[in-house]
């Protein structure tokens, strides 16, 4: 991985942890924005899509070249799921279980 690609998966992370902060302090009154929030799976692929339309960054260039809103979504996509790979490993690992 390319250290533009690890900024790029830890600003799109960090955004997804705000946004799970903002809907589990205050209460949202649309429970789709809510639910959209509290997923970070669901934000993470919105999230990703449009850091990669705004900062042009792009996974696969060199295979398929670029594809407007395509290009966008892969990356965004791939991204996510990524990073949620990531996190619940993560989780697995450290987390305490009470029985």
């Amino acid at each position: 991985m390319t250290t533009g690609f690890v900024l790029f998966l830890a600003f799109g992370r960090l955004l997804i942890f705000f946004g799970e902060r903002f809907a589990k302090d205050n209460r949202i009154k649309i429970k789709f924005f809510h639910k959209l929030l509290s997923c970070s799976l669901c934000s993470g692929w919105w999230v990703y899509s449009i850091l990669s339309f705004l900062t042009g960054y792009y996974i696969f260039p060199d295979w398929a070249g670029y594809m407007p809103i395509v290009s966008e979504v892969v990356t965004g996509s791939f991204s996510a799921y990524f990073v949620f790979l990531i996190e619940q490993g993560y989780k697995a690992i450290h987390e305490v279980v009470v029985i």
